[in-house]
């Protein structure tokens, strides 16, 4: 049987990260809902002129094991030249879960041949999923970097000419907790040299924060702690990192099962407003589980409770 048959169709593999757009073609990333096997994660890569399916890619091989699930929200990531697709893997089934390509940031050509790959040493943590898009980001002094976020609570940092090489930083931001929530995309801006992130919960050491995190991107390239602004839910449940958003100086980041949508000074980490000191028609309830999106000088976001809340700026 290949993985084209009834076992790999939906729902038991599903599309959980957003499409790529790259040139003519479109990249689609699969994993589960919640580990319920068999699933494979594959890229697939299609083309927009005639809907054909031009190559996959299995994370686990073409005859591997179940999982090995691609869930970041952003699906995958391409290199501004078009050349490369990176991604960031789940966990396969049943013992060895970062074989062949689980667990592991990777990098792919174009037409989804592997060209390099990394897993972090393994912890003691089972279930060690990059539940992330790697985010691509560079500055003027430094070499085309990558971050990719892991369940663990570690953020990972690589040189992305050199991945298979390993990490070159990381950092211990949130908890490493059974619900797994520290997943999801960074955000870079290019103005400030900074990537923004959503921690749901304190790190065991307490040195970082809920909230929002800012990293530092320094002249050597190395990379720090800028500022921490603890706001919204402190829960290491059910409360994901939703990606935040940053436009003209201001960070935005939704705070899940927390309902609020906070605006930040991106230089400084100061509270600017949230949607909870709103009125009582303007705010949104039910939780908010995607990232905002700011467009012509206003910001939308979708709620759980089946409304998008658009907001001057």
């Amino acid at each position: 049987m290949t993985r084209d048959d009834a076992a790999n169709a939906s729902p038991k593999t599903i599309v959980f990260g957003s499409p790529t757009l790259s040139g003519s073609d479109i990249y689609i990333a699969t994993a589960s809902p919640c580990d319920v096997r068999p699933y494979h994660g594959q890229i697939v890569r299609v083309s927009t002129t005639n809907g054909a399916i031009l190559q996959r890619w299995y994370t686990t091989g073409a005859t591997g094991p179940d999982g090995g699930g691609i869930w970041g929200p952003g699906g995958v990531s391409i290199s501004p030249n078009g050349r490369w697709v990176y991604t960031a893997t789940g966990h396969a089934f049943p013992n060895a879960q970062n074989a062949p390509y689980a667990e592991h940031v990777v990098r792919l050509t174009a037409d989804l041949t592997l060209d390099a790959a990394n897993a972090p040493p393994l912890s003691t943590t089972i279930d060690v999923d990059f539940g992330a898009t790697p985010l691509l980001f560079q500055t003027a002094a430094c070499h085309p970097m990558l971050a990719a976020m892991q369940k663990t609570g570690r953020l990972y940092i690589y040189d992305s000419n050199t991945l298979a090489d390993g990490t070159i930083y990381s950092f211990q931001i949130g908890r490493s907790t059974p619900a797994g929530n520290f997943i999801g995309l960074p955000a870079f801006d290019p103005v400030l040299n900074r990537i923004y992130l959503g921690n749901p919960v304190d790190s065991s050491s307490g040195i970082v924060r809920h909230g929002l995190v800012a990293l530092s991107v320094q002249s050597d390239c190395s990379v720090a702690i800028a500022w921490n602004l603890p706001v919204g839910v402190n829960s290491a449940g059910q409360n994901p990192s939703i990606s935040p958003i940053v436009a003209n100086g201001v960070v935005y980041y939704a705070d899940g099962i927390g309902s609020e949508v906070f605006a930040v000074d991106a230089q400084s980490g100061a509270q600017l407003w949230v949607t909870n000191n709103l009125p009582d028609a303007d705010r949104v309830t039910g939780g908010i589980f995607t990232s905002p999106t700011v467009v012509n000088g206003q910001l939308f976001v979708a709620g759980a409770d089946h409304k998008i809340h658009a907001y001057g700026l």
